[in-house]
């Protein structure tokens, strides 16, 4: 019976990996449809990623375009001067962006404010540095051909991959001591102090993982473009949307990402469809709104697990 209860639980979970495993092959003769669904799986990934070290760990990483514009770049440069596969060269950006969150550490030891604010400058200073710099392209950046391996279906679940991926270590950190920790430092970091945890620590480890995911998503975003650009890739919009989705979702939780992503994606695109160059001004009154109604969160993942749970509650007290 036990064995049979938690298989009814799960089957709405591979239900949904099911279709998402079908579904960039069934869409592979729609090039429009194909694209929708590979930037859900990019924004579920990216969402995911920034929610180990922005929800879980409670540090509003603002400036995580620094290490995703890296990922970006050093994929690229590996790409087009030394021929190496981009599939093989975001690990390496990754990699380098782990690098960039170690020159972060000093900003973990600031209060939550001061760190948002001061990660905020970081992809800035790295925006004007491209941008002024020949050896990478400057203004115009670096572009490359399609390569033997480019293949929109196949990109697509990659992405997918990565967001399996990223998700599953937020499902592994919060279920962790490790995450206890984590949310302890995020819900009241002075009371987590006095209890003994190295707060420094966790949150410098919330920040590595966090950057290397992005960074590899950073590449892989570029390979998918087939260009890397100064304005674009550091671009802080980055932050500011991926932190809305969480937010969306729920913040610190493994499945905020999951919904909130593919939502805020689907409708920012729908609507700037129709208005064409609204999507920033979408999400800032997503956000403003949110701020105002709803100060906490609005964490869907959440009232979804609870209205889940009292259906499969209900149904096995039959």
């Amino acid at each position: 019976m036990k064995i049979m209860e938690n298989m009814s639980k799960k089957m709405p979970l591979i239900g949904i990996l099911a279709i998402a495993a079908i579904l960039p092959q069934l869409l592979s003769t729609s090039p429009y449809y194909l694209r929708l669904i590979t930037f859900c799986f990019f924004y579920i990934a990216l969402a995911s990623s920034w929610n180990i070290v922005g929800g879980i760990a409670g540090q509003p990483f603002l400036g995580m375009s620094a290490p995703f514009g890296v990922g970006g770049y050093v994929t690229m440069i590996l790409a087009r001067y030394l021929k190496m596969p981009p599939l093989f060269g975001m690990w390496i950006g990754g990699a380098f962006s782990v690098i960039i969150a170690l020159l972060l550490t000093p900003l973990l030891k600031l209060r939550v404010d001061l760190f948002a604010i001061g990660s905020l400058s970081v992809p800035i200073i790295f925006m004007l540095y491209f941008y002024t710099t020949e050896a990478f392209g400057s203004c115009n950046g670096i572009s490359m051909p399609p390569d033997s391996f480019y293949n929109e279906t196949l990109i697509a679940y990659i992405f997918l991959l990565l967001a399996l991926s990223a998700v599953l270590v937020n499902y592994k950190i919060i279920n962790s001591d490790i995450g206890v920790m984590m949310r302890a430092i995020a819900n009241n970091p002075e009371l987590a102090t006095a209890s003994g945890i190295n707060i420094f620590y966790l949150k410098f480890l919330a920040l590595l993982i966090s950057s290397f995911f992005i960074g590899v998503l950073g590449g892989m975003y570029s390979y998918y473009m087939l260009s890397v650009l100064p304005e674009t890739a550091f671009d802080i919009f980055w932050a500011i949307q991926t932190m809305l989705m969480c937010i969306i979702g729920g913040m610190g939780t493994f499945l905020g990402p999951v919904i909130g992503a593919p939502l805020i994606y689907l409708i920012t695109t729908f609507i700037g469809t129709v208005f064409l160059g609204v999507q920033r001004l979408i999400v800032g009154i997503f956000l403003v709104l949110l701020v105002l109604f709803f100060p906490e969160g609005l964490p869907l993942a959440n009232m979804l697990m609870s209205m889940f749970a009292r259906k499969t509650g209900g149904e096995q007290n039959r």
